[in-house]
């Protein structure tokens, strides 16, 4: 029997969801399918806190950075859509989908492909669950990383989005793992971020910038204490909107800041009719410098279905 080469990806330039859920699932499946590799592959640069995991736990094994390999089949994990995919990905062998995207078009795009998208917090409370039905001992890397994503997507246990099988993840991981998970960690990993942010404000929002229905864009950063940046850099952050606008020709785009520390958004809007669909939908009301604030955490997956219905 020929051995297929199964690449398991999440989008280009993937979160810490993304990274975790390649990760763990392909030692997964390398242990319980002997008759096909599994290969964990990472296409453009993973973000911040992906990259703070990896280098502080040393995990240098099981992942390729842009493989130049011909693949036979392939699974997605963190995402349900072609859009924003390596272009290695062949819809047609797409095997799996694995995602928790509220509004999807997976079964269209991937007509072959198991899918499974459920309305979990973060993705990596899917591969988590994987791991424990198949009664094998998880492994500290991928418990680190799980953890980490876990943490990440739920915006510290904070978001309304947090189900109780993210939770019971969560607690597993901490108790039962045959290492000692610091749970410091985690606080390490968000400060790390915000610091990248600070640090390098244009290239976040433009790498994680997503576009929808081709004309509405939507900028997304989370870390702590966030406010006080989002003051001191108004006029940066909208000058970097600008640029994304002439580029990609769309007619709303704004930036959402999640405060993780403080629990809730801050907003930041460079037009009116963007203002006004905000308003709308949201009940954000915008303040002379084109900033809103609400009193909760979203993410923007929660945001754009929200949107989607007013527009």
């Amino acid at each position: 029997m020929v051995m297929n080469k199964i690449l398991i990806t999440p989008k280009i330039n993937p979160d810490l969801d993304g990274v975790a859920c390649a990760y763990a699932y392909a030692q997964l499946l390398n242990i319980i399918d002997s008759q096909n590799q599994y290969i964990a592959g990472i296409y453009g640069e993973p973000q911040s806190e992906a990259r703070f995991l990896l280098a502080k736990y040393n995990i240098n094994e099981g992942l390729l950075f842009s493989p130049k390999i011909e693949f036979d089949k392939f699974i997605i994990v963190d995402a349900s859509d072609i859009k924003g995919m390596p272009e290695i990905i062949r819809p047609q062998d797409v095997i799996e989908v694995i995602d928790h995207r509220a509004v999807h078009q997976a079964e269209k795009l991937f007509v072959n492909a198991k899918i499974q998208v459920e309305p979990v917090g973060a993705a990596a409370t899917l591969i988590f669950e994987k791991l424990k039905a198949a009664k094998l001992a998880i492994k500290p890397e991928s418990a680190h990383l799980l953890l980490g994503a876990i943490f990440s997507n739920t915006l510290n246990f904070k978001s309304d989005i947090v189900s109780t099988r993210d939770v019971f993840a969560k607690e597993f991981l901490i108790k039962d793992c045959h290492e000692l998970i610091p749970m410091n960690f985690i606080n390490e990993m968000f400060s790390y971020k915000t610091e990248y942010i600070i640090n390098n404000l244009e290239k976040t929002i433009t790498d994680d910038f997503k576009i929808f229905d081709n004309h509405l864009g939507v900028a997304q950063l989370e870390g702590f204490n966030l406010e006080k940046v989002v003051n001191i850099k108004v006029k940066e952050i909208k000058e970097i909107l600008q640029k994304i606008v002439k580029t990609n020709n769309l007619e709303y785009v704004f930036l959402t800041v999640a405060d993780i520390k403080n629990g809730y958004n801050i907003f930041v809007a460079i037009d009116e009719k963007t203002k006004i669909i905000l308003n709308k939908s949201m009940g954000l009301s915008f303040n002379n410098n084109g900033i809103a604030k609400n009193n909760k955490l979203f993410l923007r997956k929660q945001i754009l279905p929200l949107l989607v219905d007013y527009l």
